[in-house]
């Protein structure tokens, strides 16, 4: 490229690298939220039957209920039945917002719960591993090949703007 042409950048270069792949960590994501999801459920209910502290099932059940409701509408919002104007789409437009690392902070704090002195039985201690695993799974998953962000101006990258102003700034 000559000296004076300038090359046509609509993206900054500065982009995050996959340290791993997108799509298995979202199988695998939705997966273990469901598998979570459904222990969270039946531990839920067993501990609302046969334990006195009726609330740590309630708490289960509720954060059970949460979690499957994500985890359903993220596979409706990635089926292929509705593309554009559907209503998957229209469902699954906050679902997808609601992924990656703010699904995965949200299921670490459920989680993190579960570890709390009162909630002390075997198998809530068993749920939040599970949660946190899971919250795991979604904050990798943010690590995927995108851009960081657009320049203001399409043809012109970061690093021209940078020296444009660090330009005007000594003079």
């Amino acid at each position: 490229m000559a000296e004076g042409e300038r090359e046509e950048v609509k993206y900054s270069r500065s982009t995050v690298r996959a340290t791993c792949c997108h799509r298995p960590l979202l199988i695998v994501g939705v997966v273990w939220g469901l598998l979570t999801a459904i222990g969270l459920i039946a531990v839920g209910i067993h501990t609302l039957i046969t334990s006195a502290l009726f609330w740590i099932g309630i708490y289960l059940v509720v954060v059970g209920g949460i979690v499957t409701v994500l985890e359903v509408g993220l596979i409706f919002a990635n089926c292929g039945c509705c593309r554009d104007k559907g209503c998957c789409q229209k469902f699954g437009r906050p679902v997808r917002w609601f992924d990656t690392w703010k699904r995965g902070c949200l299921y670490v704090l459920f989680g993190i719960v579960c570890f709390v002195g009162v909630f002390r039985i075997t198998l809530g201690i068993i749920c939040g591993v599970m949660l946190v695993v899971g919250g795991i799974v979604y904050i990798l998953k943010t690590c995927k090949d995108r851009p960081l962000s657009k320049t203001k101006r399409g043809d012109v990258d970061r690093k021209q703007l940078a020296e444009e102003f660090m330009g005007e700034q000594r003079a």
